[in-house]
């Protein structure tokens, strides 16, 4: 008797297309960290090793693949505020916890495509969520006395940017070098302060990067 081929279920192919695309928006992260924004889909595709049709159907645009994954990092680096403040012992270690876990993570380079808390829709949502636990982890560090006075959480953001991967530098040796600059700015972070602060303090509001893709 013939064997007839089973057709996969619709929870089967549901749970296929999942897995696609984590696997999907995680090659996305790889590319666009290691190659910038320019870098073409079809990389991404080669990377992950699936069709370009398959991430079109999914992303009709680059911009949509790019808000998708943007949107996740976010979220992620909300929950990993939010679990350094319940976790560490003081104020200080919480935020040096998830400046650490930034860098390691290599969010600081997705962030610079986040444009301000004014975007529409699920970004606004993203960026009020992570300034609502960067604020919280920023001012308890200052209730110790640890954090040097006059820093907002917006210095904060904008130093994790400047922390983000250069694409003509090996990963790995990448990845070394933003840890030290870490260590040098949370020198710089830390109370008292030898010298007195340039300038006004970042302020949210402010957080427009003009040369990221329009996400909103």
């Amino acid at each position: 008797m013939a064997t007839v081929a089973r057709k996969p279920s619709a929870g089967g192919r549901r749970a296929e297309a999942e897995r696609n695309d984590v696997t999907v928006l995680a090659a996305a992260r790889d590319v666009f960290i290691e190659h910038g924004w320019d870098a073409p889909v079809s990389a991404v595709a080669a990377r992950a090793g699936v069709g370009m049709g398959s991430i079109y159907r999914r992303y009709p645009s680059k911009t949509d693949l790019l808000r998708e994954m943007c949107l996740g990092a976010m979220r992620r680096a909300t929950e990993e505020a939010r679990a350094a403040r319940a976790e560490e012992p003081d104020g200080w270690s919480a935020l040096r916890r998830f400046m650490r876990c930034m860098v390691e993570a290599r969010s600081c380079s997705l962030f610079v495509l986040i444009g301000n808390s004014a975007a529409g829709g699920e970004i606004a949502e993203a960026v009020a969520g992570l300034r609502a636990e960067m604020e919280a982890l920023v001012d308890a560090a200052h209730r110790q006395g640890a954090l040097r006075e006059g820093v907002t959480s917006a210095d904060v953001y904008l130093l994790l940017t400047q922390l983000r991967s250069a694409p003509s530098i090996d990963a790995a040796r990448a990845g070394e070098l933003q840890l030290r600059f870490l260590d040098v700015i949370l020198d710089g972070l830390a109370a008292p302060g030898t010298t007195a602060l340039s300038g006004a303090a970042a302020a949210w509001p402010e957080l427009v990067f003009r040369d990221a893709p329009e996400l909103s």
